[in-house]
């Protein structure tokens, strides 16, 4: 859905901006259009050390609008739904006034929020772009995940391809080495951490990338906006109150984004079960049967 709409503002000499809530979102971003298309851009967020020069697409963080007025005929606000965007009055000030009155705005997510603004078409995918379908939650209880490994992790970890990688995800930033220490001693290969604060995470997500690292734990930071293929997704404590239904879907999408893997394993750590975990499968259900 992306790309043609690029395709096609370009070929009108459009000027176009792309928006992410995220860094990290907007440096993937930027690195897919890098390598798919032979057109000038710059990426802009805080972390910038490039000086601004005009280019045919622009690639940001939502907050940079603020620095522009009118200036795109085509901008494109993706995971339009996720902090800080949502409910943000500056920041959707922001995207009104930088797109032109002759302009035309879209945006993009995979969780839709109940309320929509007025004026907004709505258009819906209902497929992957390989034709794959979306991923369950696939449950299993454990008692105390924070103090003893599951012992289904365990075994998963133990029959893991040594090129195969997870992505696992826990609830707070405290969760993060207490776990990762806990999984080495069954890993293959290299165990990291990654979190909001972490000085070094666009190391740590381009080595995830080039699979130098075999298990990825992450705070709720990785829940959208970025592709590793061929993963496995391990939630740990999933019924508590911080995992969304939205986040929840968002964090199994990260499973089978690539046509030489269509699928993969979103495995579901919890203590009990929840209202919440049932009603995310029936939703992901129900998206797969759609057409």
């Amino acid at each position: 859905m992306l790309y043609p709409t690029i395709v096609w503002a370009v070929e009108q000499h459009y000027r176009i901006g792309i928006v992410a809530p995220r860094i990290d979102v907007v440096e993937e971003l930027g690195w897919r259009i890098e390598r798919d298309f032979l057109i000038e851009q710059i990426r802009l967020h805080g972390q910038t050390t490039e000086s601004y020069g005009y280019t045919q697409i622009v690639i940001s963080t939502v907050q940079q609008l603020l620095r522009f007025y009118q200036a795109f005929d085509l901008l494109i606000v993706d995971e339009f739904d996720a902090y800080p965007l949502v409910d943000n009055p500056v920041l959707l000030y922001a995207i009104q006034r930088a797109v032109k009155v002759t302009g035309s705005l879209v945006y993009l997510t995979a969780t839709l929020p109940k309320r929509l603004a007025p004026g907004i078409q709505l258009l819906t995918l209902n497929k992957r772009f390989h034709g794959g379908k979306l991923p369950l939650l696939e449950v299993q209880f454990c008692w105390n995940w924070r103090r003893y490994l599951p012992s289904h992790l365990k075994r998963q970890l133990q029959i893991l391809d040594a090129k195969q990688q997870v992505l696992i995800f826990v609830p707070r930033v405290n969760d993060l080495d207490p776990l990762a220490e806990k999984l080495r001693a069954y890993s293959k290969g290299r165990v990291e951490t990654i979190h909001a604060q972490a000085k070094n995470r666009q190391a740590v997500i381009k080595a995830f990338k080039t699979g130098d690292i075999q298990l990825l734990v992450t705070t709720s930071l990785l829940e959208r906006g970025v592709t590793f293929p061929k993963i496995d997704v391990a939630i740990m404590g999933a019924e508590e109150a911080l995992y969304t239904k939205a986040m929840l879907i968002q964090i199994a999408g990260r499973c089978g984004r690539s046509v030489g893997r269509k699928d993969g394993h979103v495995w579901t750590y919890i203590q009990t079960q929840t209202i919440k975990i049932k009603q995310v499968n029936r939703e992901l259900r129900t998206l797969n049967e759609e057409e």
